[in-house]
């Protein structure tokens, strides 16, 4: 994975533990790096983009439908070869590394 740089924003999935186990939540927190080349009107661009995720996951957890639509699209993601995934060397776990480009805008 690339290192993050200035204008980056970054998603990040923070696992939480109890009892040194992953307790099956996770908090999801938006990470801007200093601004170097990016506007702040483009900035406030991206980070509504970073909001929509956030929303999204929202959604995945408080809508059964739309939860559903994203374990199908991730399905023909990962049949199309579109996704990158190891198999992790603890209880064959599979883990997505990246996601590929797509198409439209965001």
């Amino acid at each position: 994975m690339t290192p993050l740089l200035n204008d980056d924003v970054a998603l990040v999935i923070h696992p939480n533990m109890t009892n040194d186990k992953w307790n099956g939540t996770v908090d999801v927190q938006i990470v801007v790096m200093p601004i170097d080349k990016m506007s702040k009107d483009n900035l406030e661009e991206v980070f509504y983009i970073m909001q929509g995720l956030v929303a999204a996951f929202n959604l995945m957890n408080t809508d059964e439908a739309f939860a559903q639509r994203i374990s199908q699209e991730l399905e023909r993601m990962a049949e199309a070869g579109e996704l990158i995934s190891h198999t992790g060397n603890k209880d064959n776990v599979i883990s997505i590394d990246q996601w590929t480009k797509t198409k439209g805008n965001a």
